[in-house]
């Protein structure tokens, strides 16, 4: 990595001035994986199903950080990383709308391929940024900045959030990320990239082999690895699985009481369910009138009836509320029967 010069650099920029670049991707990715688990768990429905996908994702990642060299010997680095980083950009927009869940999943995974395309780069081009500072100060530099963002990013993310709604967080990683491609561009901090001589994959995958042997044969090692291994796997179920066992073990929703028509009886159908999988059910249509009455518990949604067969409690003895209104669904939208009018 030493002889060879993945970019060119200015004269009027440093290291330091690429060490920027982790702000950026530091507070645009806290953003992201603020709410990146709640907004898969909507999607799924099961914390079993998104530890699946989220499996499936990495090994995805995975391969394409492998076959990442391929893709630089096809295309300028220079241009793969400012294509990847404006990819990421849209593709975090477009996630912020209330899309298909099958749309979700492949601008996720585009946006996986992107960013891993960014990670094997950067270490590249510190190879040349860290010239006159060295490799050493770059990194603390960079990460630095990094470790900075990821600090404001969940602040960020719980406003949007709690303005909007989880997908909105999306849209704040994509400005971010297009403020620091604008930024690249704009004082040209990352220029572009002389030709590299062509590999051999063959010569390449054996080189990875033998490297990663000597590497693992170093005294102490493998115990480095290993840590290093902890220290981002306990990182992960931080990001992910802790919002999800707060969501599945904190607030419920009640599943044997639910909402149901209304007209001639009291009680007609169809159902009107307080859970579910978005886009699947009974399609609505004008001339229905709904009741629509959720229950919420602290607690879990199991509940029980005693025995003067009226009553009911929680399970778990949480608290629980009760709120229900009555819509009719007309030509030209939907009336609220019930609403007080002001002054009542």
């Amino acid at each position: 990595m030493g002889r060879e010069k993945y970019i060119s650099v200015g004269n009027k920029v440093n290291g330091f001035s690429f060490a920027n670049l982790g702000l950026f991707t530091g507070f645009a990715d806290g953003i992201y994986n603020a709410v990146y688990s709640l907004v898969i768990l909507e999607i799924f429905r099961s914390s079993a199903v998104v530890g699946v996908y989220v499996a499936i994702y990495s090994v995805f990642c995975l391969i394409v950080g492998l076959f990442a060299n391929e893709i630089f010997r096809a295309f300028s680095k220079v241009r793969v990383f400012y294509f990847a980083m404006l990819m990421v950009a849209i593709c975090y927009a477009m996630m912020s709308f209330s899309i298909l869940p099958r749309t979700f999943v492949i601008l996720d995974y585009t946006t996986g391929f992107a960013t891993t395309l960014i990670t094997v780069l950067i270490p590249l081009f510190m190879s040349d940024f860290s010239k006159n500072i060295g490799m050493a100060r770059l990194n603390s530099r960079y990460h630095l900045w990094l470790n900075i963002g990821a600090l404001f990013a969940p602040f960020v993310a719980v406003a949007i959030a709690n303005r909007f709604d989880n997908r909105a967080a999306f849209f704040g990683s994509a400005v971010i990320y297009l403020l620091g491609w604008t930024m690249f561009k704009l004082f040209k901090i990352v220029q572009e990239n002389k030709q590299i001589k062509p590999v051999s994959p063959r010569k390449t995958y054996r080189a990875l082999v033998r490297n990663a042997i000597a590497f693992f044969k170093i005294p102490g090692m493998l115990r480095a690895y290993l840590v290093n291994f902890g220290y981002y796997s306990l990182r992960a179920l931080r990001v992910l699985y802790v919002p999800i066992l707060v969501v599945e073990n904190g607030f419920s929703t009640v599943r044997r009481y639910i909402g149901h028509g209304i007209g001639v009886n009291l009680h007609e159908s169809p159902d009107v369910p307080n859970y579910g999988t978005p886009g699947r059910g009974t399609r609505l249509c004008a001339g229905m009138t709904l009741a629509i009455e959720p229950m919420v518990n602290v607690g879990s949604f199991e509940v029980k009836e005693l025995s003067d067969g009226w009553t009911v409690k929680t399970t778990d003895g949480s608290l629980s509320a009760h709120y229900e209104n009555t819509v009719a669904l007309t030509g030209d939208g939907v009336l609220v029967l019930t609403e007080v009018e002001k002054g009542f």
